[in-house]
């Protein structure tokens, strides 16, 4: 089955390769924010599709970007711990200390119930505002926006000027914010 743009689903194993597609640049971002050497990114982005491939082809997951995230803050826990096992030996110096413990600290404030809840509530909002939208602003808002097009891109695929591209998500983000309560509508 194919992935469809969007916001979840079930998948099969045998669906890594469209799942890689849709959420490989969310995934590099992701980690780039979390750890020093943006280089490691890409290789922590293999291991969740990786692990994603290992699962047996019975294996169903019903929310899809729910489990690609998780399996990436797990990943993450585990390279920091591994980090933090290699420098145990190695010396350390305040500042590594220091960097480390902002680290965990983030780790630990990213996997707080309270915090899950209320993000898991936020994107539902936002699942909905999306959904409201109208046929073209969504696709548009997902192409831009999710996927990561460039606007020109965008413009050229819907045979519409960039201009045209810019109002869509304008109205997309308002009509988006507008539902999390920051009332630009």
């Amino acid at each position: 089955m194919a992935i469809k743009p969007g916001y979840g689903g079930s998948f099969d194993a045998g669906d890594v390769t469209a799942i890689a597609q849709r959420f490989r640049s969310p995934l590099l971002a992701y980690f780039k924010r979390r750890i020093r050497r943006s280089y490691e990114a890409e290789d922590l982005v293999q291991e969740v599709f990786a692990s994603l491939g290992r699962k047996s082809a019975s294996d169903k997951v019903e929310n899809v970007e729910a489990y690609v995230f998780t399996a990436a803050a797990n990943q993450l826990r585990d390279h920091i711990r591994r980090e933090q096992s290699r420098r145990s030996s190695a010396h350390s110096s305040v500042a590594d200390i220091v960097n480390e413990a902002r680290m965990e600290h983030q780790l630990v404030e990213q996997i707080e119930p309270e915090r899950i809840l209320a993000g898991k509530q936020e994107l539902q909002v936002i699942r909905t505002a999306i959904a409201g939208l109208n046929e073209r602003t969504r696709q548009i808002f997902i192409l831009c926006r999710l996927e990561g097009m460039k606007h020109k891109d965008v413009a050229r695929r819907y045979l519409i000027s960039t201009s045209a591209v810019e109002k869509h998500l304008a109205k997309a983000v308002s009509h988006i914010a507008a539902r999390l309560g920051f009332d630009d509508e």
